[in-house]
């Protein structure tokens, strides 16, 4: 190993050991990479390295643009130069429209509409035809880029707050709502302009803006997809359309030609069945060698199909009662044909078999493995997790809480009240998040998580503590029935079973029902239309658990 090379080792090493450092900054200070290489002087390549490889979470370039634009001092100088200029534009209104803003002078419109018909230069016919097509000049793209930097990305987060909320108020005054496309009036005519252009109510469903988007979406991706096609030793005999569609390829190989679909090529499913006959994904013999390695002396038994009648279990711990499924996103969705209720019935069947279930999808594990573990070491070997029963319960602030709920939840974030935690030194171990009901004798729990090094049984601790110190006669709390998450509250008892709920996936990316609703609203589609033109397929869990604890009255 040269000197350099050494270098570099120990450079990695000392990051790594400042990783806590490392993670304050970043996370609670919201410093950039560029920032924290200055202060840590080191190069942004290692400090990138470190970060991904202590499972924090990068931020994306326009999450980090955001946090600069919010600081208070550049904050201060964008709205000083704002209203320098915006001083001077009043003056020059005023003298020559005798108001602050020209377009609130309506005199000449009136004027305009007497002599030519219409209220705006605008409205005029032969401007308007001359504007259509490639005539535009907001098609050309260094005008698209400006216009880009201008409206949007020059302004600050308070900027366009502003402006957001100045135009749903002009809305509301015109016309009674917030959004034009909420006037039915406006809905309908739309409907009938697109009908009468294109043969359909919504612009995203005509075959040619599908086509056009999509062949936009195919040249920004085709090279990275040529790259991964070689790597899998494959070719294309059909057309690319995308990833998340049948499609037919040829083995390099061995030329066998067979259908399959590319995003589970590129996550090691879905391979020549030739050349790659086996049926366990890379997921599922990772998770094997982790419940190998944490319970080495116990019997495991892999693809069993004799505890369910011939369906096959992934992985068995008959010495636990515990089963372990591992789903891929693509195999376990409606597009694959498994419905509502295939996957709690088949826990309903290992419940009656007086197993446990616990069904880990190929997302969670493939972006969120330490929080998997977790769960796995507290059901199958909690003493591989980190617990102390003296510890200190304190109230914790609402950011910090998010912050550690977004890291350490396979969850989504649920509003609440107030949280409790249990902290080491600055680092919280584990947290419940919660929220009075209005009898105020009810308290109701949102988020529960813990840091993947520690033990889930600091939930336990939590909860005696709101027992203690809130002075509530019951709480109530959801657990999902996927892992085993019940377990966290022994002195809960099950008092509903919710039904079956669905997310959406597409390309190993999944968002929930509620996410897809707010960007089917934004394109005025239903769910199921905006789902379909998008390519978003629902995915169902196995329902959830309704768990009460009640004051004992003496």
């Amino acid at each position: 190993m040269t000197a350099k090379q050494l270098k570099v080792l120990e450079e990695k090493k000392r990051i790594s050991d400042s990783i806590e450092e490392v993670r304050k900054l970043y996370e609670i200070k919201q410093l950039t990479l560029g920032e924290i290489s200055t202060i840590l002087k080191t190069n942004n390549y290692i400090l990138k390295e470190a970060i991904t490889n202590a499972n924090i979470r990068l931020r994306t370039w326009s999450e980090t643009q955001k946090i600069m634009m919010n600081r208070p001092e550049v904050k201060i100088n964008i709205s000083n130069a704002s209203k320098k200029s915006q001083s001077k534009r009043k003056e020059t209104n005023l003298k020559k429209y005798g108001s602050e803003v020209a377009a609130n002078t309506l005199k000449w419109k009136d004027d305009y509409e007497k002599e030519n018909g219409v209220r705006h230069p605008n409205q005029q016919e032969e401007f308007r035809e001359s504007m259509r097509g490639d005539n535009n000049p907001a098609k050309l793209e260094e005008n698209k880029i400006k216009i880009k930097q201008k409206r949007w990305e020059e302004k600050t987060q308070e900027e366009l707050n502003e402006i957001m909320s100045k135009t749903k108020q002009t809305w509301i005054e015109n016309t009674g709502v917030d959004n034009p496309m909420k006037v039915q009036e406006n809905k309908e005519k739309t409907k009938q302009t697109n009908l009468e252009k294109r043969g359909v109510e919504w612009v995203p469903q005509d075959p040619e803006v599908k086509n056009k988007v999509r062949q936009t979406h195919v040249s920004r991706v085709i090279e990275k997809i040529n790259e991964k096609m070689n790597n899998s030793d494959l070719e294309f005999i059909d057309e690319f359309v995308n990833v998340t569609n049948l499609i037919k390829v040829k083995c390099k190989k061995c030329n066998y030609v067979f259908e399959t679909i590319l995003d589970y090529v590129f996550h090691d499913y879905g391979k020549c069945p030739k050349c790659y006959p086996k049926n366990s994904s890379f997921n599922e013999r990772e998770i094997r060698e982790f419940i190998e390695s944490i319970i080495p002396n116990e019997k495991i038994i892999y693809n069993d199909r004799k505890i369910l009648d011939g369906k096959e279990i992934d992985i068995l711990v008959p010495s636990k009662k515990i089963a372990i499924e591992h789903n891929g996103i693509f195999w376990h969705s409606e597009k694959a044909g498994i419905t509502k209720e295939y996957h709690s019935k088949k826990t309903n069947l290992c419940n009656n078999q007086n197993y446990e279930m616990i069904h880990i999808f190929e997302d969670e594990w493939s972006y969120n493995k330490s929080l998997v573990k977790n769960k796995l070491s507290y059901k199958l070997k909690e003493d591989t997790l980190f617990y102390n029963n003296v510890c200190n319960i304190s109230i914790l602030e609402k950011e910090e809480s998010k912050i550690f709920i977004r890291k350490n939840d396979l969850y989504e974030l649920k509003n609440f009240d107030q949280s409790l935690g249990i902290k080491n030194t600055e680092k919280i171990l584990a947290l419940i998040t919660f929220s009075f009901s209005e009898s105020e004798d009810l308290l109701i729990i949102k988020n529960f998580c813990v840091d993947p090094l520690y033990s889930p049984r600091y939930f336990s601790d939590i909860v005696q503590y709101m027992i203690n110190t809130l002075n509530v006669n019951r709480i109530i709390v959801e657990t999902d029935k996927r892992f085993f998450d019940k377990d966290f509250f022994p002195e809960f008892e099950v008092i509903d079973n919710k039904e079956e709920t669905y997310s959406y996936f597409k390309c190993l990316s999944r968002i929930t029902k509620n996410e897809l609703i707010q960007c089917s609203s934004k394109e005025n589609l239903n769910e199921e239309e905006f789902s379909n033109v998008n390519g978003w397929f629902k995915i169902w869990d196995c329902g959830k658990y309704v768990l009460e604890y009640k004051k004992q009255t003496e």
